[in-house]
């Protein structure tokens, strides 16, 4: 009895060891995968790092906030929109993305939307959250600001992604971002 003991021991532990190089290999060859050619055959290899220093950059050009009036948004996902808590004519819409199947385009845009006036307008401030979507934004109040945390940001082909774990206050009288610590 003994000998088929260490028979059938020999047996699951060469199955087990089987099992674990399956499970390796099959994990392998899911990162391979996501780090393969997408459908056009080229790869990504993007530095967002880089994408979102080169963001913020661009970003200090604002001097002061500003509001102009502008056209419509353009067509977005992923994106938040919300009453203001300090004025009821203004509804406000940040960020988002657009994905034209092919390439990703995210936005820090804030529009603020006057319901009396029929009218959007673009707001801009030297300090603004970078790109992102998928974040949240709530109101802080009747007359409180209005709050975003998190969010996320992707390279143009959605092989990389960045999630954001920052927190930022809006003052909806004069439309200020001030990032929180």
């Amino acid at each position: 009895m003994p000998k088929k003991d260490a028979k059938a021991k020999a047996a699951e532990k060469k199955a087990a060891k089987a099992a674990r190089q399956t499970k390796k290999t099959d994990k392998k060859e899911k990162k391979t995968k996501l780090k393969s050619k997408d459908e056009d055959g080229s790869e990504e290899e993007v530095d967002l790092e880089a994408v979102l220093a080169e963001y913020a950059k661009q970003q200090e050009q604002f001097l002061k906030v500003t509001e102009v009036i502008c056209n419509p948004p353009s067509a977005r996902s992923s994106s938040t929109f919300l009453g203001s808590p300090a004025n009821s004519n203004e509804l406000f819409l940040f960020g988002g993305e657009h994905f034209n199947g092919a390439l990703a385009t995210f936005f820090n845009d804030l529009y603020v939307y006057n319901t009396h006036r029929s009218d959007w307008r673009r707001a801009t401030s030297p300090n603004s959250p970078l790109p992102r979507s998928g974040h949240a934004w709530t109101r802080g109040g009747n007359a409180g600001g209005i709050y975003l945390f998190g969010g996320e940001f992707s390279s143009p082909k959605q092989g990389t992604f960045y999630h954001y774990n920052d927190f930022w206050r809006l003052d909806p009288s004069p439309h200020r971002d001030d990032q929180g610590q």
